[in-house]
């Protein structure tokens, strides 16, 4: 098992909402729309500023900071790389993992600071660009040992579970023990279409809706429809409700992963 860790440092650098790039007042103010049309004409302009005050939004000032931004990352990836080589002596990786939706959704300009980054990395001969798969074949490898962990609050669970979720983690877990006790039996368009409802309630973004409280209702709502349509297809299998479960509509309702089978998993 090959594990890459995600550098802290580097992906606050970007992702913080504190002393992140995306925050810097130049760049554009997601959170304020022209009412008719839904446009953003505004800049950041200070976090503290309230969006009454907001200043209009001057797309060049805005492209020549993402340039700014994207000079300051690329030195700081080649100090960090540069620092790890003389106390350790080994060519290092740096992982910075963010959302995708960060880029172009919540940060107007990531994509062109993303370009930027990749344009000056390909440029300079003391640092490149890698997949996970080629830096294991240069065979520069630590083993150790590490502690449970996740990219959420604290390090911890905590943004997944807590007692706001838990509920949902019950539900899972014994649509989990049905599942594993039909696994054997499972074939077809019904055992598939079974997997992909169970994936789809195992989905993170349910709990994180609820505890962010971004979208607390839907969130809840989705995973119960999710869950369901799992019992629903679970009952028809068992021969329960054949006639009011319609396979076809959840098929076409939850058009995704249509390459996967529930053969799949038993290879």
């Amino acid at each position: 098992l090959y594990v890459f860790l995600r550098n802290p440092s580097t992906s606050e650098q970007v992702w913080s909402r504190d002393f992140g790039y995306p925050g810097d007042g130049v760049y554009r103010e997601f959170h304020k729309k022209f009412e008719v049309s839904g446009f953003q004409y505004w800049k950041i302009t200070d976090k503290n500023v309230p969006l009454g005050e907001k200043e209009i939004y001057n797309v060049d000032e805005a492209r020549e900071k993402a340039k700014v931004h994207a000079h300051h990352f690329v030195s700081l990836l080649k100090e960090k790389l540069s620092s790890f080589y003389r106390e350790s002596g080994i060519e290092g990786i740096i992982l910075s993992a963010y959302d995708t939706e960060l880029f172009g959704h919540w940060w107007y300009e990531g994509p062109l600071w993303l370009k930027e980054v990749l344009s000056l990395i390909s440029e300079d001969k003391d640092i490149d660009s890698v997949s996970p798969s080629d830096f294991i074949k240069t065979g520069v490898r630590r083993k150790g040992l590490f502690r449970e962990s996740s990219w959420g609050l604290g390090g911890f669970h905590y943004t997944w579970y807590n007692s706001e979720t838990s509920w949902m983690w019950d539900m899972i877990h014994e649509d989990e023990d049905e599942f594993k006790s039909l696994f054997h039996e499972l074939s077809g368009k019904e055992g598939s279409l079974l997997l992909k409802e169970f994936l789809l309630e195992l989905s993170s973004d349910w709990p994180f809706l609820v505890t962010t409280s971004q979208a607390k209702d839907y969130g809840k709502e989705r995973f119960l429809e999710h869950r369901r349509k799992f019992l629903n297809i679970v009952e028809f299998l068992k021969g329960i409700k054949r006639e009011t479960v319609d396979l076809d509509k959840i098929e076409t309702e939850d058009f995704i992963f249509k390459d996967l089978m529930i053969e799949d998993l038993r290879r």
